[in-house]
């Protein structure tokens, strides 16, 4: 029999899967990179100040970096964005408030706590195993101090 061989947990073969497909992907990446240095290599470009990608110029000027969203008083004559105290507090107020603003960690949390992850246990289980080691600590605890106290209580 199989006495000593642990179940399989149903995460590590996804997690091997998903590490996998990085791999896969930065591979491709890197060979794609490669490619494209070659491109440019055998490329002749007219204007060598401001490369360009199919007729248009890769970096933008700073006024093309503004958005719609974001007023041109957000970036400074260098097109660099400025500090913005206000949007700073904001993000830490976010940061350290109890509200709970991503459901689905909250439905991920109580997917772990009542068993909805197929393959894996539910927690009743764990707490059921927690509760019968401390009964049987609690027993050979008591055990043990009985035995001591009725060899010392009657040399008394």
């Amino acid at each position: 029999m199989l006495w000593n061989r642990r179940p399989s947990n149903p995460l590590t073969g996804k997690s091997q899967e998903l590490e996998q497909r990085v791999s896969k992907l930065r591979n491709e990446l890197t060979r794609l990179q490669a490619n494209l240095a070659h491109l440019d290599s055998n490329s002749t470009q007219t204007d060598q100040s401001a490369p360009t990608w199919n007729d248009e110029p890769i970096l933008k000027p700073a006024t093309a970096r503004t958005s719609q969203a974001e007023p041109a008083g957000h970036y400074n004559e260098l097109g660099v964005r400025k500090f913005d105290l206000a949007g700073v507090w904001e993000k830490a107020r976010r940061l350290f408030s109890r509200t709970e603003e991503n459901p689905a960690d909250a439905k991920l949390a109580n997917y772990l706590a009542h068993g909805g992850l197929p393959g894996l246990r539910p927690l009743r289980r764990e707490k059921r195993v927690a509760r019968n080691r401390f009964i049987i600590l609690t027993i050979v605890l008591v055990a043990i101090l009985w035995t001591a106290l009725s060899h010392l209580i009657p040399q008394l």
